[in-house]
């Protein structure tokens, strides 16, 4: 279509400095007539465009020119790559392409200027973009998936759901989905997925709607069980303890030590947090999990005398 091409042909322009007739011509697949009457048909719209013919010529707008002055304000154009910066650090797939599209366009928000979001230390694998791709695309043609799961106990289960939102929190994707096995909605890690395989199946999202759960919300429902403990950290680690609990809740003990009463979910991640710790953390309460970690710690320590 014709205004297709004509927008076409602007974004090209705000991408490079100068294009020639010819070029664009072939791209559109069009002759160059035409080309130059799309450019007649733009300046009339009030597009600060030109062309200049013959050596060292070409097509080219005024340089200070971006659509942010026709159709998006500076400020919303400055929030709306705000937030592609953001997608861009947590590896949202293909965001870097749309993002330095974008970037051309508004060329007077200069967003590196003031913000720099890095998560580097995150999961970027190769596998897990894959797998993010292949359940969007189910989520958007509603199609079935299914595969392995292991939960936070280390239980292996086969899983066959109706996909229906991505969830990016606390550092990872997740996926929301109506599991078939449990006749329930529920929330699944992106990482802890394996064997992934799209189905045919197609299911209906709007019967789904009209179930109370249908909307992703934290739930007391969705934690099964909790556990309250009583630790003991050791000041030399208080920088860790900022980064998960709020100062009010760290009770200090003395100049070496703080406590913390905290109610967690229970699983098997509470025993990898602790150990990821070391010397500096004591469980105080209750007893099952401090007899637990010990003889996790004594396992730990045979491999090394072994």
């Amino acid at each position: 279509m014709k205004i297709d091409r004509l927008f076409s042909i602007v974004i090209i322009l705000l991408q490079k400095n100068k294009v020639t007739a010819q070029e664009l011509a072939e791209r559109f697949e069009v002759s160059t007539r035409t080309i130059y009457r799309d450019i007649n048909v733009l300046s009339a719209a009030g597009i600060p465009i030109y062309a200049n013919k013959g050596k060292g010529g070409g097509i080219a707008l005024l340089e200070d020119y971006t659509i942010s002055k026709t159709m998006i304000s500076e400020k919303d154009s400055e929030g709306l790559l705000l937030a592609l910066k953001t997608m861009q650090a947590i590896n949202y797939p293909n965001i870097e392409t749309i993002f330095n599209k974008l970037s051309s366009l508004f060329k007077s928000v200069s967003i590196d200027d003031w913000i720099e979001v890095d998560y580097s230390e995150w999961d970027t694998s190769t596998d897990n973009i894959k797998k993010f791709n292949t359940i969007k695309g189910a989520i958007i043609n509603s199609k079935c998936i299914k595969f392995k799961y292991f939960n936070s106990y280390g239980k292996k289960t086969e899983r066959k759901v109706n996909p229906l939102k991505l969830i990016y929190k606390g550092q990872a994707w997740y996926l929301w989905a109506f599991c078939r096995f449990r006749n329930d909605f529920r929330l699944f890690k992106i990482n802890r997925l394996r064997d992934l395989n799209v189905l045919e199946e197609v299911f209906n999202r709007r019967e789904l709607a009209k179930l109370k759960t249908y909307k992703y919300e934290i739930r007391d429902s969705m934690i099964s069980k909790t556990v309250d403990l009583k630790l003991e950290f050791k000041s030399t680690v208080l920088y860790r303890l900022y980064d998960y609990f709020d100062e009010k809740d760290l009770i200090r003990n003395s100049e070496d030590s703080y406590q913390l009463n905290i109610t967690f979910p229970e699983g098997e991640w509470i025993y990898s947090f602790l150990q990821s710790f070391g010397e500096n953390v004591k469980v105080i309460y209750p007893q099952n999990v401090k007899d637990e970690l010990i003889k996790r710690l004594e396992a730990n320590l045979k491999n090394y005398k072994s």
